[in-house]
């Protein structure tokens, strides 16, 4: 019995309860230092210079947003489809004084 008995004088369920404390800590250490340095050499990476305009770039996300609606059954048409876009529009708000052109 892993645990043993307080009858025979062999409880060990603090100790294994404490080892097994220990071990999740240090697995939790391990991969907070991974997580960290995932995140250095992310911010160590020179950034990409895009091609694509901020307006592309929000078109695509307007078109997926569309596709997105279409798919989770909101009624939406094809991201392709001129009326779909008011009605996608109307379902997303900016915060005020933005505009998104």
């Amino acid at each position: 019995d892993r645990f043993g008995t307080c009858a025979l004088g062999t409880d060990r369920t603090a100790d294994v309860t404490f080892d097994s404390a220990l071990e999740l800590r240090d697995a939790a250490k391990e991969l907070v230092a991974d997580l960290c340095r995932g995140a250095r050499l992310a911010r160590a990476e020179p950034a990409l210079a895009s091609s694509t305009s901020s307006r592309e770039v929000r078109a695509s996300a307007d078109a997926a947003l569309r596709y997105s609606a279409r798919l989770l059954g909101h009624g939406v048409g094809d991201p392709g489809d001129s009326s779909s876009d008011q009605e996608v529009g109307s379902q997303c708000s900016t915060p005020s004084g933005m505009s998104l052109d």
